[in-house]
């Protein structure tokens, strides 16, 4: 769905910011900014994630801001989120020189209850200002992560994933690994049964 207006408003960490329907918003925060774009009007609630409270999966270092760790997007309204794209604060200093070589900075989408990750394709990182860019796909906690270059991928159950026509291992929670090999782009998912017949 294509904006019919565009809007600005400024918003406070931790509390909510009332957006239009069909409206591409930018709510600037004190260093950030998160540009909206909801199907219905809705209440946009952008939050400060404390710290990093389960552990990483190998090759993943966590990168903090001078004030958080990631954040926790909420969205009431009942409509589609079309849009979320949040630009970070600056990491800070030494958060920032963990990404060098072929170390790259990372986005984690956390899931609370079942204590896991799900890795998130950013747009930029900027060296300069030291912020990333990111796409935010749905309400819920984002952090942010030095990836290593052959780490595996930290993916949910019942979540596409998709590959490249190159080997990829994605980990799945409570420890399920997949090594994936194609020789094309594909989607790649996987569910959990709920039972079994043996």
């Amino acid at each position: 769905a294509v904006p019919t207006h565009a809007a600005t408003a400024v918003g406070t960490l931790g509390s909510g910011v009332s957006v239009a329907a069909n409206t591409e918003t930018t709510i600037t925060y004190t260093g950030l900014s998160l540009v909206v774009h909801t199907t219905t009007a809705s209440t946009v609630t952008l939050s400060s994630y404390a710290s990093v409270v389960t552990t990483m999966p190998s090759g993943y270092s966590a990168l903090g801001f001078s004030a958080q760790a990631g954040f926790t997007l909420a969205i009431d309204g009942g409509g589609a989120l079309i849009k979320a794209e949040l630009t970070t604060p600056p990491l800070t200093t030494s958060a920032a020189a963990l990404i060098t070589g072929s170390v790259s900075a990372g986005c984690l989408q956390y899931d609370v209850d079942a204590r896991a990750y799900n890795k998130i394709d950013i747009d930029t990182y900027t060296a300069g200002t030291k912020t990333i860019k990111v796409q935010l796909p749905k309400a819920g906690t984002y952090l942010f992560a030095a990836v290593s270059a052959n780490a595996q991928i930290p993916t949910f159950y019942n979540k596409a994933r998709a590959t490249a026509s190159t080997s990829v291992t994605l980990l799945f929670p409570g420890g399920f690994v997949l090594d994936v090999s194609t020789s094309s782009a594909n989607n790649v998912t996987v569910s959990r049964a709920s039972s079994s017949a043996h």
